[in-house]
């Protein structure tokens, strides 16, 4: 979190100096309130900013008596402070806590851990401070810092991660939808993708299993796979419907299901195997990967026919019709 100057609002008048910002009271008192406020937060373990400094050195002038260290409410005091600090120190001392105009410092936050859910809460506890207490004549940017730098990346890969599953589902129902000239032949197709879908994603917030850049492939690369399954028992299907859609349906789960069941056996074995390995992406995402094509393929041979036995839909006749199968 970093504390910065607002710039000037009138440039004309450059006689005019305001004294640094960085050693306002008021300034300080707010950057100490941000720190009590966000250490309360049960993984936050530590805080440091400008603030801490001010009230050591005061504390030093009167014996180190915990009661003085304080901010003092003058200006003039608090540029003694500071010149007693940072008096002889080299540059790249004192550019760690502030730059040499004193109008911009930071306030750092050290957490105990950096897991998803515990960088989101603790961002958003500091932007409700920063909305909570605006200042006049400063303001609070959100900085770098691994905390920071996660958040972003967080968020990122989350926003991705939800535009990959509608680009992922959206570009299936289209093919499919066109293919079969049925927006019903589509959401019937997709049951075992959803069904698979909420179960991977289950299965990883059971086993704390965040969404990085390693997982995102998994929506994508399942989808592909796990449509395979209703497509074969569809089109099986529909080639054998002479008028009876249950008939037909019976005829396609029992002529193509040992094929898609022998598919789906090979690869939901063979990429089971990955989940023997030391290397912490390959078990996962293998783990994650044999998951998603075994539920497709449980969706697909049962929840698909049974929805095509019950809503019996126009489409089978309309593919005989039009040559699209069989």
């Amino acid at each position: 979190m970093e504390l910065s100057r607002h710039p000037p609002t009138c440039p004309l008048y450059p006689t005019v100096i305001d004294p640094p910002i960085l050693k306002d009271p008021n300034i300080l008192r707010t950057m100490e309130k941000f720190q009590r406020t966000l250490e309360r937060d049960p993984d936050v373990g530590y805080s440091f900013s400008l603030a801490d400094i001010v009230q050591s050195i005061n504390m030093t002038f009167y014996d180190l008596q915990p009661r003085w260290s304080v901010i003092p409410a003058e200006i003039p005091k608090i540029s003694s402070l500071f010149f007693y600090y940072f008096a002889g120190a080299p540059p790249g001392e004192t550019s760690r806590f502030l730059d040499p105009s004193y109008t911009t410092s930071h306030v750092t936050f050290f957490a105990k851990n950096h897991q998803g859910d515990n960088v989101e809460r603790i961002l958003r506890e500091a932007e409700a401070f920063v909305k909570d207490n605006p200042m006049e004549k400063a303001d609070f940017r959100m900085a770098g810092g691994l905390i920071g730098v996660t958040a972003a990346a967080n968020r990122e890969i989350l926003k991705n991660d939800i535009l990959m599953q509608i680009l992922g589902f959206g570009t299936i129902f289209i093919i499919v939808m066109f293919t079969y000239r049925s927006a019903v032949a589509s959401l019937v197709m997709m049951i075992g993708l959803f069904l698979a879908n909420g179960v991977v994603n289950a299965y990883m917030g059971y086993q704390n299993i965040g969404i990085n850049l390693q997982s995102l492939p998994i929506v994508t690369v399942g989808v592909g796979f796990g449509i395979d399954y209703a497509l074969y028992i569809v089109s099986r299907s529909v080639e054998e419907y002479k008028g009876d859609v249950t008939e037909a349906v019976r005829l396609g789960v029992a002529t193509s299901g040992k094929a898609v069941t022998f598919t789906a056996i090979t690869l939901v074995t063979a990429t089971l195997l990955w989940s023997l390995s030391n290397i912490r992406f390959c078990s996962e995402m293998g783990l994650l990967l044999a998951l998603w094509m075994g539920i497709s393929f449980f969706g697909s041979c049962t929840f698909v026919p049974a929805l095509l036995v019950l809503l019996k839909p126009k489409f089978f006749l309309r593919a005989v019709e039009e040559g699209i199968i069989g």
